[in-house]
């Protein structure tokens, strides 16, 4: 029988995988531990912050308890910040008239809705929240019996931002030519309203708010004039979100653009609000658009013609056929509140060839376009002119123009030149051969 080898002492211990192995569960373990600490952590800060903002959304709401009853018009909507322990929360305080009817706010009550009392309402957030929820709190505040002079009436002034949305914390004045201003904050429903005016038709309201515009491209749009009645609240829709803007770029780098030759943008949501602006250094960056979720089209030029699809006008004023039947849709430039979007202007490519008499390229010698006027229509009403430059060793001027009938193409002191249309559906660049 054989016998078994008794192991020696120093066989005892563990083979370099087991100790390998020991220490992979080990370290998923720590893992897992690691995990529930950082997230008792957080959670324990999270419920602090929590704690304090609950603390401040009641004091804010006991504060406008203590609002005494006859000073109730005061209490507006406000956005403040107040730091604890180091952390800023920012507290918005809503206080908006709740109407009879008991629609959630007076931009929605109608016309001839009483108002019994004032809803308070209080949101606090804070910077690091991440998904957590804001703490909100709310509270009822009645005025005086006879409070409401029956003989007076209101303005609810609603704005929404380009996306239908509500749009908070926008300053709203309303104003007579005769009277104080008064000014209030839109709340989260958008609504500002002016409660207890005197019974008259020449007020005005008005809407600021740095970098916005409203849907018709004014940066403080003006509504007026408004006519209070008696009992009654008179109420105003306003658009008005911040605002876009297109950088534009010429389609060619080797065909300058012109320094005099314009712009034109128009919105596809808005088709009859047309944009014109001069011209500069290029690119060109159109401002102030309000961010239609559609998006603008933006051609060079700034006569009707110029646009590919302009419609010229009957001779009784309506619109009449297109300027360019056929002509292929211009590419929409989506623009997003707050952001520059680029986009390449729609124009015509032109190398304008100059020969002298005996044929010989015409050296340094300047190039002019003019565009005619046009009665009885709307190509180009009063008609235009630009300098394109100055012909090379070749006796060649290259330069970007806008769309249109009938330039007409000169050089040096020649005052007759060479007759060119410039259409959407050409190829381009077009060669225009001009003698000196």
């Amino acid at each position: 029988m054989q016998r078994l080898r008794q192991p020696l002492d120093g066989d005892d211990g563990f083979t370099l995988v087991e100790v390998v192995a020991a220490m992979a569960v080990l370290a998923i373990a720590s893992l897992g531990v690691l995990y529930g600490v950082l997230t008792t952590v957080r959670l324990t800060d999270d419920g602090r912050a929590r704690l304090v903002a609950s603390g401040i959304a009641d004091e804010v709401v006991s504060e406008a308890r203590a609002t005494p009853s006859d000073e109730l018009g005061a209490l507006e909507t406000t956005t403040t910040t107040r730091t604890v322990g180091g952390r800023a929360y920012t507290v918005l305080r809503s206080a908006v008239w709740q109407p009879r009817t008991g629609a959630g706010s007076p931009c929605d009550s109608g016309s001839g809705a009483a108002f019994l009392y004032k809803r308070v309402s209080v949101r606090v957030t804070w910077a690091d929240m991440g998904s957590t929820a804001p703490v909100r709190t709310d509270t009822l505040v009645a005025p005086a019996a006879g409070g409401f002079d029956p003989a007076k009436g209101n303005i609810a002034v609603k704005v929404l931002d380009a996306r239908a949305r509500a749009n908070e914390l926008v300053t709203v004045t309303a104003s007579r030519p005769d009277g104080p201003p008064v000014t209030a904050a839109t709340d989260e429903q958008g609504c500002a309203f002016f409660n207890q005016l005197t019974a008259a038709s020449d007020y005005a309201v008005t809407i600021s708010e740095g970098g916005s515009v409203d849907s018709q491209h004014a940066l403080t749009p003006v509504r007026s004039p408004l006519t209070v009645t008696a009992g009654a609240t008179t109420a105003v829709a306003v658009d008005y979100d911040l605002a876009g803007a297109v950088r534009l770029s010429a389609p060619s780098a080797a065909h300058p653009v012109p320094s005099t030759v314009g712009v034109g943008v128009v919105s596809t949501s808005l088709p009859g609000r047309r944009l014109e602006l001069g011209g500069g250094t290029w690119p060109v960056t159109i401002p102030w658009l309000f961010p239609f979720p559609a998006g603008y089209r933006t051609w060079l030029g700034t006569c009707w013609d110029a646009d590919p699809e302009a419609k010229d006008l009957n001779a009784d004023g309506s619109e009449g056929t297109p300027f360019w039947p056929g002509a292929v849709t211009a590419p929409v430039a989506a623009v997003t509140a707050g952001t520059t979007t680029p986009a390449t202007a729609r124009a015509a490519l032109v190398d304008v060839v100059v020969k002298r008499a005996d044929g010989q390229p015409a050296v340094g010698v300047q190039v002019r376009a003019t565009h005619p006027a046009q009665t009885g229509g709307r190509g180009c009403t009063s008609g235009e002119t630009h300098v394109l430059g100055t012909t090379d060793a070749t006796g060649t001027v290259r330069a970007t123009m806008p769309y249109g009938a009938g330039w007409t193409f000169t050089a040096g002191t020649s005052t007759t030149g060479t007759i060119q249309t410039l259409e959407p559906s050409a190829t381009y660049p077009l060669t225009v051969a001009v003698t000196s």
